[in-house]
């Protein structure tokens, strides 16, 4: 529907994004627990999320691209208004959004660049990520952030608390560099970001994530330096700006020339067996839920036919 005026559809859309900005707003100016609940709630999140999709869905549409700038600012507004801990859950779902729009942008050639690693590295940071006891008692399941906004307090600090917080920044900052890695800038790009990563693991004792997050600290820099070779061989200087672009489509691979071939860097082989393996655990997830539903439908059906047969067996009697 947005697709058949995209003129039109703008202006719709710029006219909802304004009256998020504006609560956004007030919530900074009042700082009250009223204001904040009506930024940290599902309808706004989802509201945002959807004129993503529109713009995902229509990467090369300038006009509806107008609205990039907007959402990221929202987005950003969100992250920051209360940047604790807690609300770490709504902070990955901004991040996911702003890396779709980075994603759908790169790949129609017309780059798009805005840092959101920075709050993924900001989120390490977290001294529960300096410890390897002292964590609070947690009996129940492993909770999905996919499905909170905010942790509750009794989750807070805990150890499953912590692998799930570290597993999403794994894998958002794994997606942040895919969005970059045909760039000719990417060695620059991860220069910053490998530093503080190591600074940070350097002494840490949760040792599943870092060795998860040396392997991948490892393909960015091959990654990093098969461009580097890329430039030297192409000797463009950074302000020619044809031959730049030039390099940009050959390492992205929209080149058109026969002799070319796109081989998948070792960054693109590790992105895409994480898309894998997450599919794969939402699979086997979806399966379990449908045999425990399966399993509480049963026993239902079975509590009540046994009180159906002894509803009869009275009547039966009394006859």
């Amino acid at each position: 529907m947005y697709g058949l005026n995209f003129a039109s559809s703008y202006q719709l859309a710029f006219a909802y994004l304004r009256q998020i900005a504006v609560h956004l707003r007030v919530a900074y100016t009042t700082k009250s627990r009223n204001q904040y609940n009506s930024i940290y709630n599902w309808q706004t999140l989802q509201s945002v999320k959807l004129w993503v999709k529109v713009l995902c869905a229509y990467p090369d549409q300038e006009d509806l691209w107008l609205l990039s700038h907007p959402i990221l600012q929202i987005l950003h507004g969100i992250i920051i208004l209360v940047p604790t801990s807690r609300y770490y859950p709504a902070r990955c779902h901004c991040v996911k959004m702003m890396n779709e729009l980075i994603l759908a942008r790169n790949k129609t050639g017309k780059h798009l660049f805005f840092n959101s690693a920075y709050y993924l590295l900001d989120m390490l940071s977290y001294n529960g990520f300096s410890r390897q006891t002292g964590y609070k008692v947690w009996k129940g399941k492993q909770q999905n952030l996919d499905f909170m906004l905010k942790v509750p307090d009794n989750y807070l600090g805990t150890k499953p608390f912590v692998d799930t917080v570290l597993t999403e920044i794994h894998n958002n900052l794994c997606t942040y560099f895919h969005c970059y890695e045909g760039l000719a800038s990417f060695p620059e790009l991860v220069i910053p970001a490998v530093a503080v990563i190591k600074t940070c693991f350097k002494t840490s004792k949760l040792s599943p994530f870092v060795s998860k997050i040396k392997v991948l600290t490892d393909t960015i820099q091959q990654s990093a330096r098969l461009v580097i070779a890329q430039r030297n061989l192409s000797q463009c200087a950074p302000d020619e700006v044809e031959k730049v672009n030039l390099l940009n489509n050959l390492l992205i691979g929209h080149t058109t020339t026969t002799t070319t071939t796109t081989t998948p860097t070792p960054l693109q082989t590790y992105y895409q067996t994480m898309i894998e393996q997450i599919e794969n655990e939402l699979k086997m997830k979806r399966a379990q839920d449908n045999i425990f539903e399966n399993e509480q439908q049963t026993s239902k059906n079975k509590s009540k036919n046994k009180y159906k047969n002894k509803k009869l067996q009275k009547i039966e009697q009394y006859e």
